[in-house]
């Protein structure tokens, strides 16, 4: 990977976290990931853990709109992180969400849904087990995520 590639750089690590996470998989070890889930991939990728008898858990941390992770991409930037332009942003930020409703969300066994609009205060939307009706603690935020 080169630091004068960027693009390339990002294919490449990609390239190796699935690398490594089907060495986890085939391993039967316990193993969590981060993703924006803006892909289908993982969801396949799960669907084939569920066939391996892995019970899949998903935390989705959501904020309340696409400018909000916009400024929380420029705060990241100043710390030394890297950064995302505002088209991806704003294309990732939707898809993520539906995403989440559609794919991945009738795959897990256990979810729950974080807003982290307010740093210093992160609420516990909802959650769901085991196919039952989720329980919605945050009916105002609940209600955007469907309709995202």
């Amino acid at each position: 990977m080169s630091a004068f590639n960027p693009e390339g750089a990002a294919f490449e690590a990609g390239r190796i976290m699935l690398r490594r996470l089907d060495e986890l998989a085939d391993s039967g070890k316990s193993f969590a990931f981060e993703s924006t889930l803006s892909s289908r991939t993982f969801s396949v990728f799960l669907k084939r853990l569920k066939s391996q008898g892995y019970h899949v858990g998903l935390c989705f941390v959501w904020l309340n709109s696409a400018a909000l992770a916009k400024e929380r991409v420029a705060l990241r930037v100043q710390m030394g992180g890297h950064h995302i332009p505002s088209d991806v942003i704003e294309r990732r930020y939707a898809r993520s969400i539906q995403n989440f409703r559609n794919l991945y969300l009738p795959i897990a066994d256990e979810w729950s849904i974080f807003d982290n609009s307010e740093l210093a205060n992160p609420l516990l939307v909802a959650e769901g087990f085991d196919k039952q009706p989720a329980s919605i603690f945050e009916e105002e935020s609940w209600n955007k995520i469907q309709t995202i």
